[in-house]
């Protein structure tokens, strides 16, 4: 079985109290291909990856399928539903055979009779981890609009010694309309690139003044 401590949303917990939620965990098995949740199923189980791989979709009015995420050892799923009584966001299949150890609501509700301090101390860990998943896609969202900046920027740009005059004001709102990337991604790498005297945008035009990064993390 894997160790409790081991996952994100059990952290900081006391030894009591994980000790007492191993006692409740289920171990449930899964073919390849096997649903283990649908989107917008009202139960309210928290499931651990034990072993194996998963993954997690939704889909719309169309039936058109978009994947998530993937999980594997070590992670876990239905966190939402379980510690807060709503529908389930997505669906969940494995990609493999898959063990799973699930943790019932009725069995949860037996520990936090136990311990109440459980609930506040899963909802501040489940907070940090959204938190740090945020961050990762914001990044990733900066990391793939960088190189479509950089080329407008150089192709639009003029060096300091010459000028062109624009027709309409240089803005991140602009520019993302321009090469379809995120407002908020530009707006963060045009603040870096000003920050650390690459660039200069007055109004309608784009200083220069060396040569632009080949990636983003080197601003």
């Amino acid at each position: 079985m894997i160790n409790l401590n081991d996952i994100s949303i059990f952290k900081n917990l006391s030894d009591n109290e994980l000790a007492s939620i191993a006692k409740l965990v289920k171990r449930i098995h899964f073919a390849e291909n096997e649903i283990v949740l649908n989107q917008g199923d009202l139960t309210r189980n928290l499931f651990l990856v034990e072993s194996g791989k998963l993954k997690v979709f939704i889909c719309n009015d169309n039936g058109t399928q978009f994947t998530l995420s993937t999980l594997s050892s070590g992670q876990y799923f239905g966190e939402f539903a379980f510690l807060e009584e709503s529908k389930r966001a997505a669906s969940v299949i494995t990609l493999c055979e898959t063990s799973l150890l699930e943790i019932t609501q009725d069995d949860f509700t037996m520990i936090l009779e136990k311990y109440p301090s459980v609930y506040k101390t899963m909802v501040k860990n489940l907070i940090s981890a959204i938190k740090e998943k945020d961050q990762k896609i914001k990044q990733l969202s900066i990391d793939n609009t960088y190189p479509k900046l950089k080329q407008y920027l150089i192709d639009h740009s003029v060096s300091v010694c010459r000028r062109t005059t624009r027709r309409e004001p240089v803005t991140a709102e602009s520019i993302a309309t321009s090469i379809n990337c995120p407002t908020d991604s530009i707006a963060y790498i045009l603040y870096d690139l000003e920050e650390n005297n690459y660039i200069n945008i007055e109004v309608d035009i784009i200083y220069t003044y060396k040569t632009l990064p080949e990636e983003q993390g080197e601003i």
